[in-house]
C-alpha cells in the first residue's frame, strides 16, 4: 500500500506494516514480556478496536514476538481512517507505540450482523445472524487469546422482528472468571476473525475484590474476598513504598477464598512499626495496618576465625531467641549455645534468662563469606551483621533494625578461658547512650526529612501544596508522605492517582479506605516515616524554596528543640501580622516575597512559644520516640492532639519554638472541613480537662507576646518594601475624638494625591503606636487597609530606629500628650515638621484650659498657671512632662514652644486658636486654615417640622458629651424646664459622662452613641428644632458643629472659642453667653426664631460645596499666609 502512512515512536520497541489485508508487526521483548500490566490494542479513529496477542516467532531475534490483524468492515466503509498500535492499561488505551493514516479500501459484501451486548465478570451474551451459515462459533478472546468457544442458543424475537432471521441468534453463557487477570481485561467475541459490534469491553474483576490484611506472627496475612480469580496477585507497600507481590491463590472452602502469608523483614533504617498495605493491579487498597516489628537489643562482643561471643534480647518476651547464623540465604552450619548473663539483666532492668550467647562455626574458616547475619528464625529478623575480615578476624559491628546500643559497665567474657582466639570489639562501635533506654539524642537521627500530609478535601489546595513541597527543593533529601485519609472528593483521587503514575521517588503515599481522622492519618505518616525527622503539613498550605533546610537549621540550634513551627498568614500564636488572628493574602507572588523577606530579616531566630501549631510542625525523631505518636483515640477526627502532644513533650524537658525566618502560606480548614468550630470546641474542653493551667499559660504568653519584636521586624520591612510613595507622619496622642477625625480626613485627601500616611499615637503614659493608612492591596492584603505596630514606653529607641528606615517626608504634629520631650525632639530633629492646634497642650497642661467641674479658666498668667496645677493636677497625658519640670509651667511652656518653632507651619483653625497661642508667647508660623471636612455624604435635612400649640421645642445636642462640652449645663437647664413646666425637650444624641442623671428627668431623652453615616436618619427620625452647643472650653473646631451646618440644623453655640467664630462668619445660628444662667438658656432656646426649611437646605448645600471645594486643595499650601504668632 503505497499510500499508507504510519509512523514508529520508537522504532526499537516496535515495527508495524499495513497491508490492503490488515496490519502485521513485531514489538520488542521489553514490551512483550511485561503485558502483565497491559495488553497491545489497536485503535481506530482513537477508539480501542482490537486486542492484539503477541506470539513468539522461531526465527525473531531477540526474544521479539510477531503480532497481525485483518482489518474489520467499519475499515472498509469508503473513507480513510487513523490507526494506532497503543498498550492498553485499566484505564483504556495509554501509550502510543505507532500511528499512521489507513487510506481507502475496497468494500467487501455483508454477509452477517451482530453484536456483543454484554461483557461482565458473569457472563458474556449478545447475537448474531449469519444465514448462510447453519451453526456460527463465536471466538471468547480475552487479553488477544481464544479462551473458549460461543454457539447460538437462544431464539431472539426482537431480532426476527427487524428481519434478521429465525431460529437461534443469541447466545448468552458464563465468563470463565479464572482466565480474567486481576487488573481490567479486554474482552472480545469475534466471528471469523471480525470483532463483533460492542467489542472490544473493558472487564475488572477487581472492582469487586476486597482485600484485608492481619498481622501474625513473622508477617501479615493477606485475604482477599469478592472474586472468582484462581490467582489474586496484590502489591505490597511497606511505609508507602512497593515491597514485592504477595500472590493470594484460590483456597476452596476458606473465607475469604484468597489468602498469602507474606513475611516481614526487618529494617535497620526502619522503626519497630512499619505501615502496610496491599493494592491490586487495578488500584483498589487495603486499609493500612501498623504492624510491629520485633525488637532487639544486641552487642557481639567478640569474633573469630571459629565463632563470637555476644548477647542478644528480643524486647518483648524473655525466652532466648531461635538463633541461626546465615549468608544471605544460605544457612551457616553453626551450634549456638545459650549463656546466663546476669549483668545484662541488671542493665536492662527485666529478667532475661540465658541472652548470652557463644556460636560456633561448623565449617572451614576459609569457607565462610565475608559477612554473616545474625537472624532471627521465628520472626526472620535479621538482628545484626557481622563482616569478617581476610585473616578472619573482626571488628564486629552489631546492626539492630531499630538502634545500635552499646554496654557500658557490662563485664566481658574471659576471652582466653573460653579457649577461642578472639577479638574483642574497639569501644568506639555501636556507642550510644544507655542500654534499653529512651535518651535524649543530641542531633539529628536522620539526613533525611519526611513531610507527612494527610489530605481529605479541598482539591485545589492540596494540589497547590502538594506541588509547592516538590517545587521547594533544597539541600537536606527529603520526602513527601501523603496519607489519603478516605477522601470523599473524586477530584482529589484522580489528581492523587496521576501523581502516583508520575514516580516521583520522592513521594510516597498511604491510601485510606475508612476515614480514621486527623490523628490516625498523621500517625501512619510519622510511622512510614522510618527514623526520620518529620513534619506534618497541613494539606491548605504553600511552602517556599529551602523551607525545610531552613526549618532543619533552627531545630539544629539547640538538642533540646522538640518541635518547630513557622509563621504564617493563619497559625494562632505563630501568625503575622497579628498573633491569633487570621488573614488573607493573595496566592500570585507574595506568599514568596513574604518568606523571601522572613528570611533576610529574621534568619534562623527561634522563640520559644508553648506548643507548636500544627497546620506545619517540625517534629525531632528523638523527641517523637521520647513521647509517643498522637493519642488518636482521644482526639478522635482531629484538633487538639498536637497540644496534647507538645505538653507531654514539655513534661519530658523538650523545647517548642517559632521560627520567624519561615513563612509557609495557610489558607486554614481544609485538613477538616466544615466541622472545625464544633471540634475545636471540644478540643477546648478536653485540654482544660486534662491540662488545667494550660489556658492561664496561654493567657500569660498572649500577654507577653515574645515573639512581637521578630513579628514587628518583619512587617515593617515588608510595608517599606510594599510602599514605594512618599510618607507623611501624623504623631499624636490615641485618644481618639475629634483630633483623630482630622487626622483621618486629612489622610483621606493626601492619599487622593498618591501621598501615603503613617500615623504614631501615643497613650498617656508613652505606649506607642505606629499605624498604616492602607488601601488594602499592599502585600497582597495581607495587612487590610489599618495595621498598627505597638511598643511599649521602654521601647522608644527601637520606636526612633523604626520612624527613621521608614524615611518620612515630612512630620505632622498634633500633640505632645504622652510624648517624653526626648523622644519629640528626636522625631523633630532634622526633619520637615508641620502641626496642627486640636487643644492646648501645648502650653496648659490641663489641656483645655478648664477647672474641675468644666469650666473655663479665663487663661491667667502663668504664675496663676503653676498654682492651678499644683492645686489640682495636671492631665496624666503631660503629668509626666510637669514633673519633669518640677511643676513649673513656664519651663512646660518653653519646652513645648521650642519644639513648634522648628514647624514650617502651625495650623490653627480658627483665629480664636492662633490668638491663644500668640497670647502665652510662643512664637511659631502660624496659619489659619479651615480643617479638613468629610466629603458631601450627608444630606441635608433642616427642620421641617411644624410646631403647633402645646408641643415642645425639641433641642439637640449632638456628639460625646462630657462636662467642658455642656453636660453640667444640660443638667441644670433640663432640670429648670421640669420645674418650670417649659416646652423643652433635650434630644441627646451620643454618650455623656452623667447618664445616669440624665436619665431621671423627663425633659431629657437619651439616644445613645450613633455611627456619622446615621445621624441624617436619626435628625429626620426625631426632627429637632435646634442642636444647642453648650461647650464651656474654647473648642478650636468642633465636627459636631460641622453636622449642624452640614444637616442645615439651626445651631445655637456659647460664645468661646472657634464654634462661635464660625458661626457668625458662617451667619447661620445664634451665639449664647458663656455666663448665661439656666434660666437665660431656656428662655432663648424657646424665643429664637428658626429659618425656614429652604432656607437651611440652601446654606446647607453652599457649605458643603464651600468645604467640597477646600478639601481638593493642598492642605499644606496654606504656608503662604503664615503670620508669626508672637
Amino acid at each position: 500500500m503505497d499510500d499508507a502512512r504510519i509512523a514508529i515512536r520508537d522504532p526499537s520497541l516496535v515495527r508495524v506494516r499495513l497491508t490492503e489485508a490488515g496490519l502485521e508487526g513485531t514489538v520488542a521483548a521489553v514490551i512483550a514480556h511485561g503485558l502483565s500490566a497491559g495488553v497491545l490494542g489497536v485503535t481506530i479513529d482513537g477508539k480501542l478496536a482490537r486486542v492484539l496477542l503477541p506470539q513468539a516467532a522461531p526465527d525473531a531475534p531477540d526474544g521479539e514476538q510477531h503480532f497481525q490483524m485483518l482489518w474489520p468492515r467499519q475499515c472498509r466503509d469508503g473513507r480513510t481512517h487513523e490507526i494506532g498500535v497503543v498498550l492498553v492499561g485499566s484505564g483504556g488505551p495509554g501509550q502510543i507505540l505507532a500511528q499512521g493514516t489507513l487510506p481507502i479500501l475496497p468494500a467487501t459484501p455483508v454477509r452477517w450482523h451482530g453484536q456483543l451486548e454484554l461483557a461482565s465478570v458473569a457472563s458474556v451474551s449478545g447475537w448474531l445472524s449469519a444465514p448462510q451459515d447453519p451453526d456460527p462459533a463465536l471466538d471468547l478472546v480475552v487479553d488477544g487469546e481464544v479462551i473458549d468457544q460461543i454457539r447460538l442458543s437462544e431464539t431472539r424475537p426482537d431480532l426476527v422482528a427487524i428481519g434478521f432471521g429465525a431460529g437461534r441468534t443469541g447466545f448468552r453463557q458464563p465468563m470463565p472468571s479464572a482466565r480474567l487477570r486481576a487488573q481490567a481485561s479486554v474482552v472480545e467475541v469475534l466471528y471469523q476473525g471480525e470483532a463483533l459490534r460492542g467489542s472490544p469491553v473493558m472487564v475488572d474483576p477487581g472492582s469487586n475484590l476486597t482485600l484485608t490484611l492481619q498481622a501474625v506472627e513473622g508477617g501479615v496475612l493477606v485475604s482477599c474476598a469478592g472474586g472468582d480469580l484462581a490467582e489474586v496477585v496484590a502489591t505490597m507497600l511497606i511505609d508507602g513504598r512497593e515491597s514485592g507481590r504477595a500472590y493470594l491463590t484460590r483456597q476452596p472452602g476458606l473465607r475469604p477464598s484468597h489468602q498469602a502469608l507474606v513475611p516481614l523483614t526487618a529494617d535497620p533504617a526502619a522503626g519497630p512499626d512499619r505501615v502496610v498495605q496491599a493494592r491490586l493491579p487495578g488500584g483498589g487498597f487495603s486499609d493500612p495496618l501498623v504492624v510491629r516489628v520485633p525488637d532487639f537489643l544486641v552487642f557481639v562482643e567478640a569474633v573469630s576465625a571459629s565463632g563470637m561471643v555476644g548477647w542478644a534480647v528480643r524486647v518483648d518476651q524473655s525466652q532466648p531467641i531461635d538463633l541461626v547464623v546465615k549468608a544471605g540465604d544460605q544457612m551457616i552450619p553453626a551450634q549456638v549455645e545459650w549463656l546466663y548473663r546476669s549483668d545484662v539483666e541488671g542493665h536492662i532492668g527485666r529478667p532475661a534468662p540465658q541472652c548470652g550467647f557463644k556460636i560456633t562455626y561448623h565449617v572451614s574458616p576459609v569457607a565462610l563469606p565475608a559477612a554473616v547475619d545474625l537472624v532471627d528464625q521465628t520472626s526472620d529478623c535479621v538482628i545484626a551483621t557481622v563482616r569478617l575480615a581476610p585473616s578472619h578476624r573482626v571488628a564486629g559491628e552489631a546492626r539492630s533494625h531499630l538502634r545500635r546500643v552499646a554496654a557500658p559497665g557490662l563485664r566481658a567474657l574471659d576471652l582466653q578461658a573460653a579457649g577461642t582466639d578472639l577479638l574483642v570489639n574497639s569501644p568506639d562501635v555501636l556507642q550510644t547512650p544507655g542500654l534499653g533506654q529512651r535518651r535524649r539524642q543530641t542531633s539529628v537521627s536522620s539526613p533525611r526529612i519526611s513531610v507527612v500530609m494527610p489530605v481529605y478535601g479541598g482539591p485545589t489546595d492540596t494540589a497547590t501544596a502538594i506541588e509547592s513541597v516538590l517545587a521547594a527543593g533544597g539541600e537536606r533529601p527529603f520526602r513527601l508522605i501523603i496519607v489519603d485519609d478516605a477522601s470523599p472528593d473524586p477530584l482529589i483521587t484522580k489528581y492523587l492517582d496521576a501523581l502516583d503514575r508520575r514516580g516521583d521517588p520522592r513521594v510516597t503515599m498511604i491510601r485510606c479506605q475508612t476515614n480514621g481522622g486527623f490523628s490516625r492519618a498523621v500517625n501512619l505518616g510519622m510511622l512510614a516515616a522510618g527514623t526520620d525527622d518529620v513534619v506534618l503539613l497541613n494539606s491548605d498550605t504553600e511552602v517556599q524554596a529551602g523551607w525545610l533546610d531552613r526549618l532543619a537549621a533552627v531545630a539544629a540550634s539547640d538538642p533540646t528543640i522538640g518541635t518547630v513551627t513557622p509563621i504564617s498568614n493563619n497559625a494562632e500564636i505563630c501568625s503575622i501580622p497579628k498573633i491569633c488572628q487570621s488573614r488573607a493574602v493573595r496566592r500570585d507572588s507574595w506568599p514568596a516575597e513574604i518568606d523571601r523577606v522572613a528570611a533576610a530579616v529574621n534568619g534562623s531566630a527561634a522563640i520559644d512559644v508553648p506548643v507548636a501549631v500544627g497546620f506545619c510542625m517540625f517534629i525531632r525523631r528523638a523527641c517523637l520516640l521520647s513521647v509517643g505518636l498522637f493519642d488518636a483515640e482521644t482526639w478522635g477526627r482531629g484538633y487538639g492532639e498536637e497540644v496534647d502532644f507538645c505538653l507531654k513533650a514539655d513534661a519530658r524537658g523538650w523545647r517548642h519554638v517559632a521560627a520567624p525566618g519561615v513563612f509557609v502560606f495557610h489558607s486554614g480548614g481544609t485538613s477538616f472541613g466544615a466541622l472545625k468550630a464544633d471540634r475545636l470546641r471540644e478540643s477546648g474542653a478536653k485540654i482544660a480537662a486534662l491540662y488545667p493551667g494550660f489556658d492561664a499559660w496561654i493567657a500569660h504568653y498572649l500577654s507577653i507576646d515574645p515573639l512581637h519584636a521578630h513579628r514587628r521586624a518583619l512587617n515593617l520591612a515588608l510595608l517599606r518594601s510594599a510602599i514605594q510613595q512618599p510618607i507623611i507622619l501624623h504623631v499624636s496622642h490615641g485618644r481618639g475624638g475629634g483630633t483623630q477625625h482630622y487626622i483621618d480626613l486629612l489622610s483621606e485627601q493626601q492619599k487622593r494625591a498618591g501621598i501615603a500616611t503613617v500615623f504614631l499615637l501615643f497613650s498617656d503614659h508613652g505606649r506607642a503606636s505606629l499605624i498604616w493608612d492602607l488601601t488594602g492591596d499592599e502585600v497582597g492584603g495581607l495587612f487590610g487597609t489599618r495595621h498598627e505596630e505597638t511598643y511599649h514606653a521602654d521601647e522608644h529607641a527601637r520606636l526612633l530606629a523604626d520612624v527613621a528606615d521608614l524615611r518620612p517626608e515630612a512630620l505632622h504634629l498634633h500633640s505632645p500628650i504622652g510624648i517624653p520631650q526626648q523622644t519629640l525632639s528626636a522625631l523633630t530633629a532634622g526633619r520637615l515638621v508641620y502641626a496642627s492646634i486640636h487643644d492646648y497642650a501645648w502650653f496648659c497642661p490641663r489641656i483645655t484650659m478648664t477647672l474641675p467641674g468644666g469650666f473655663y479658666c479665663g487663661q491667667p498668667p502663668v504664675e496663676t498657671c503653676t498654682r492651678c496645677i499644683a492645686a489640682h493636677g495636671a492631665d496624666p497625658g503631660v503629668d509626666a512632662r510637669m514633673r519633669a519640670h518640677n511643676g513649673d509651667v513656664a519651663g512646660y511652656r518653653a519646652a513645648l514652644a521650642s519644639v513648634l518653632a522648628q514647624a514650617r507651619v502651625v495650623f490653627a483653625s480658627s483665629h480664636d486658636g492662633a490668638a491663644r497661642l500668640a497670647a502665652v508667647g510662643i512664637d511659631a508660623s502660624v496659619a489659619v486654615r479651615a480643617a479638613p471636612e468629610a466629603p458631601a455624604a450627608l444630606k441635608p435635612v433642616g427642620s421641617t417640622r411644624v410646631a403647633r400649640p402645646g408641643q415642645p421645642r425639641q433641642i439637640a445636642t449632638i456628639g460625646a458629651l462630657s462636662l467642658i462640652k455642656g453636660a453640667a449645663v444640660l443638667m441644670e437647664c433640663a432640670r429648670y424646664a421640669r420645674e418650670l413646666g417649659l416646652p423643652l425637650r433635650f434630644l441627646v444624641f451620643g454618650a455623656t459622662e452623667i447618664s445616669d442623671r440624665l436619665a431621671s428627668l423627663n425633659t431629657v431623652r437619651l439616644l445613645g452613641p450613633y455611627q456619622d453615616s446615621e445621624l441624617p436618619t436619626l435628625i429626620q427620625r426625631h426632627q429637632p428644632d435646634i442642636a444647642w452647643f453648650g461647650n464651656q472650653w474654647p473648642e478650636t473646631h468642633s465636627y459636631t458643629l460641622s453636622h449642624a451646618f452640614r444637616l442645615g440644623l439651626w445651631p445655637m453655640v456659647t460664645d468661646i472659642g472657634a464654634p462661635a467664630e464660625r458661626v457668625r462668619a458662617a451667619g447661620f445660628g445664634a451665639v449664647l453667653p458663656l455666663n448665661a444662667t439656666p434660666a437665660e438658656i431656656c428662655h432663648r432656646l424657646l424665643a429664637e426664631p428658626l429659618p425656614d426649611p429652604e432656607t437651611a437646605r440652601t446654606f446647607a448645600q453652599r457649605w458643603r460645596a464651600e468645604h467640597d471645594r477646600v478639601a481638593e486643595t493642598d492642605f499644606y499650601a496654606a504656608g503662604a499666609d503664615v503670620s508669626r504668632s508672637a
